[in-house]
């Protein structure tokens, strides 16, 4: 971090350049969130004021939705992402196997591992090399 910081002040320009960056994504997340408030709250007032619901109500429901989809995203979305259990008979999308990182597609019958994955063409054999090179593509 030191390091970054100190090649930003000895470049001027790429730390402004950084910095207006920096401004425009925290701007633009600022708005988003403004206009998701600004939504909400009018669907609040037209179910309070239309739909002879309680202010207090229409906080209630909003928790519930929110809980709802808190509860969903933890018992089915990251168990199936990450590896929760240590039993290793379960087919997970993502484990750990000899210290390298495996996606299983189990019900495809396709395994990728990310190592190989992203070895580069310095890193094959000569006879990956020669192998790739007869491949048609």
């Amino acid at each position: 971090m030191q390091e970054t910081i100190n090649y930003l002040l000895d470049h001027p320009l790429l730390g402004v350049l950084a910095i207006g960056a920096a401004w425009v994504v925290v701007t633009s997340i600022v708005k988003s969130l403004f206009k998701a408030a600004t939504i909400l709250v009018v669907v609040g007032l037209a179910l309070v004021v239309f739909f002879d619901f309680t202010p207090k109500e229409v906080l209630e429901k909003g928790s519930n939705v929110a809980n709802t989809g808190t509860s969903l995203f933890q018992k089915t979305l990251q168990p199936m992402l990450t590896n929760t259990n240590d039993s290793e008979d379960e087919a997970f999308f993502i484990q750990e196997k000899d210290g390298d990182t495996v996606i299983s597609l189990d019900s495809l019958g396709i395994t990728y591992n990310l190592s190989e994955l992203f070895e580069t063409e310095e890193e094959k054999s000569p006879m990956q090399q020669k192998n790739d090179a007869s491949i048609p593509h």
